[in-house]
């Protein structure tokens, strides 16, 4: 087995799970994992310190391109193949400062910026991997379309790892009853997106890490 050491970092903790619960019984010794929060707020810049492997920051992410399916998992890996072939479309994905709620704002950031899909961390990741030169791929499984919009209020549902804030959902809902529905579908979508990033990230370990 390759004795390198690697990363996977997820935004958020049910990610995290997700990942994990792949594994049995347990992540390769030479794999670690970290929760680095929505944005990356959790994230150490110490935090490749001994990654001589590489970094896979998977996640959940919005579609912008209207092609994209929920589950779909896309890839956005450096150009010097050191990932290999993967079996999963590769795109540019945008990050953003703020929650992408709109249809409008996906359809004019699709117009804008070519990206496929978004996010909110992998900007500041690929920074620190670039300072650090350990190789990054980001890989996202999408859970809202291009044509879905999410509440604007939802960011304020979770904590900066995603952990529910059940008091302001209940609130919410009293204010917003036509808003069960719709966290009905999100979860929903979340759990099959949540599958497919689990799966996918696991492909890649087992394939890539473990060759």
């Amino acid at each position: 087995m390759n004795q390198r050491k690697w990363l996977i970092l997820t935004a958020l903790a049910m990610e995290a799970k997700a990942v994990l619960s792949e594994f049995r019984p347990g992540l390769p010794e030479d794999v670690n994992l970290r929760v680095i929060g929505i944005a990356g707020r959790r994230l150490d810049q110490n935090a490749f310190r001994g990654v001589d492997g590489g970094v896979i920051l998977a996640g959940l992410g919005g579609a912008l391109d209207p092609e994209l399916t929920i589950g779909e998992v896309v890839v956005d890996a450096a150009p010097d193949g050191f990932w290999g072939a993967l079996p999963f479309r590769q795109c540019k994905i945008h990050t953003s400062d703020h929650l992408i709620s709109s249809i409008a704002e996906k359809r004019q950031l699709f117009i804008d910026t070519g990206c496929a899909a978004a996010d909110m961390e992998g900007a500041i990741v690929h920074r620190l991997a670039e300072s650090t030169g350990v190789p990054l791929l980001h890989i996202r499984a999408i859970s809202d379309t291009a044509g879905e919009a999410l509440p604007e209020r939802m960011i304020n549902w979770i904590d900066d790892v995603g952990e529910p804030h059940f008091p302001r959902i209940a609130a919410d809902m009293l204010l917003y009853p036509s808003q069960i529905s719709t966290m009905i579908r999100l979860g929903k979508n979340s759990r099959v997106a949540l599958s497919s990033l689990a799966g996918a990230v696991r492909q890649i370990v087992q394939s890539r890490i473990d060759s």
